[in-house]
C-alpha cells in the first residue's frame, strides 16, 4: 500500500483489521507526508509497526530532510518503492495487487513508478484524496 496525506487513512483502517484479526498476510505502507507531524494517525501506525511482524509501515517526508523517524526524504520513486518490496521480502511469484491512495498528482506519479518496475495496471487499485 502506498499513501499519502488523508489517503493513509483507509490503509490504517486495512491494517488495523489485518491486526485485529490476526492476518498471516504479510502488509506493508508506504507512507508519504511533507513532516512528521503533518502524519496522519501517526502513533497508531508505528504501533502497528512495533507490535506486528507481518506489518510493517515506512515514512517519507519531503520537506523534514534530517528526521530520523522517516526512511526516505523525498517523493515517493520507483527506487523507494523497490527498496521497501526487497528489504521486506515481498517479492512473490504470485502477482501482488497494490493499493495508492493521495492527492492526484501522487497517485499519478505513484502508478507510473509502478509501471517502471513492472507492475501491471491491472494489479494497481486507487483511490484520489485531495
Amino acid at each position: 500500500m502506498i499513501g499519502a496525506g488523508s489517503g493513509v487513512a483507509p490503509m490504517a483502517s486495512i491494517m488495523r483489521l489485518a491486526s485485529a484479526r490476526k492476518s498471516t498476510v504479510p502488509m506493508a505502507l508506504l507512507c508519504s507526508n511533507r513532516e512528521r507531524a503533518s502524519v496522519l494517525l501517526y502513533e497508531p501506525l508505528e504501533e502497528l509497526d512495533r507490535h506486528e511482524d507481518r506489518l510493517s509501515v515506512t515514512h517519507t517526508f519531503t520537506r523534514s530532510p534530517w528526521d530520523p523517524s522517516a526512511r526516505h526524504h523525498r517523493h515517493i520513486d520507483a527506487p523507494m518503492i523497490d527498496d521497501v518490496i526487497e528489504g521486506l521480502a515481498l517479492r512473490s511469484p504470485a502477482p501482488q495487487p497494490v493499493l495508492v491512495a493521495g492527492p492526484p498528482e501522487m497517485v499519478s506519479s505513484v502508478r507510473a513508478a509502478l509501471a517502471t518496475l513492472g507492475i501491471g495496471e491491472d494489479r494497481i487499485k486507487s483511490e484520489l484524496h485531495g
